[in-house]
Order: structure tokens, then sequence, then C-alpha cells
């Protein structure tokens, strides 16, 4: 079983699979490396890895994001239903037309920085070390800092992190760094990583105390 290894990711935008102590029975992650996106791990800890996995879109979530309030409804953010809807959303995201002027409320930064952190994310493509420029893989911790920041609810210390550290890199990337590079020197002033890693074991170990105490 995988729960003691680090995976690290080669683009930031990948899914780690995580050394915290958490409950989570399922452990995946996603790494992508030489522009191949890998899935780690399986749904019953027999490790290993799998060369990609169907992408398959869950229609019962019209907006493709589980809202999850403290933590009711939230997924395990490496499962597989977690990736699905990150996917769906990270479409969405690209059709919409007014999150950028939503979050710029919500969080006093400029329409112009949050716009230039949309395309850095969702829209761009990027060396991520392929043969050709693709764009980041969705993250679903990513996909719900970026709902909150559009409603102004509940909105944590991540997603605020996540827009100073996306900023950063796509600044030092304009003047000519590496994406690992660029997010290795965010990561150590913005580590977004560590603080959505933690947001959801709190979550984690709420919904299992609450699971507990129903049984």
């Amino acid at each position: 079983m995988m729960n003691r290894e680090w995976f690290t990711d080669y683009a930031e935008h990948a899914v780690r699979v995580i050394n915290i102590e958490t409950h989570w029975l399922e452990l995946r992650g996603w790494i992508t490396k030489n522009g191949r996106h890998i899935l780690i791990g399986d749904a019953e800890g027999g490790g290993g890895s799998s060369g990609g996995a169907g992408k398959r879109i869950d229609k019962t979530e019209k907006n493709g994001i589980i809202k999850s309030g403290a933590v009711s409804g939230a997924l395990s953010p490496v499962s597989k239903e977690a990736q699905a809807h990150a996917e769906q959303y990270y479409e969405s995201v690209r059709k919409m037309k007014t999150d950028v002027k939503n979050i710029s409320n919500n969080t006093g930064f400029s329409e112009s920085d949050i716009l230039q952190i949309k395309n850095h994310v969702f829209i761009a493509e990027h060396d991520l070390g392929g043969d050709i420029p693709e764009r980041f893989y969705p993250n679903y911790a990513m996909a719900q800092s970026w709902q909150r920041l559009i409603d102004g609810k509940n909105i944590q210390k991540h997603d605020i992190t996540l827009l100073h550290h996306e900023k950063m890199e796509s600044d030092l990337m304009k003047k000519g760094l590496s994406q690992l590079k660029a997010h290795r020197i965010s990561e150590k002033k913005y580590n977004y990583a560590k603080e959505s890693r933690e947001y959801y074991a709190e979550v984690n170990k709420h919904s299992n105390r609450t699971k507990k105490n129903r049984s």
C-alpha cells in the first residue's frame, strides 16, 4: 500500500498521492511525465502504476463541482469521481464570462490579474516536458477553489494562496523560466499544495467523525 509514499508531480496541476495521515481508503494520483498522464495506485491500495485511464464525465452535476461547504458532500480529491468532476469543471471555466469579474470583486485582485491567472491555469498550453505544449491536467482541489472564489462564500486560505501562486508562476514563466522551475520558486512562498492537503485532511477527519457518530 502506498500511503507512505511520495510521488512528486512533474506538472503543477496534477494531483499527488500524499504522505499524510488520513483515513482515505483510496489513494490515487496523477502525475505528468514526458507529456503522459499516469495514474498512480488503485482503489484497493495495491500499488503500481498504469498508463492513463478513460476520461469519464459525470453528467449528474451541472456545474461539475461538488460543493463541500465545510465538509458535506466533499469527495476525496484523489478519487476517480473527483477527477471526472474536475475535467468537466475546467471545460466549463473556459466558457465562463463572469468569473473573472466576480473573483476580482470577492478578493481585491485586479481583473487583469485574475484574467492572467485564468489563462495560465485553464486555457494556455505550456511546455510540460512532452513533445508538444499542453494544458495543465484538471485538479479537483483547484476546481473547488475557483468556484468558492467565484461565489465569494466560504473562501479558504488556500484559495487565496492559489491566486498568489499562479500569478507569480505566470510572471516568472513570462520572464523565460520553465514551468517546473517557476512552480518551485512560487511554491516556496505560496504553497497551495501543502495548504490544500491540510484542508482536505481536516475535511476527511471531520467526515469520519460524523460517520462514526452516526453508526
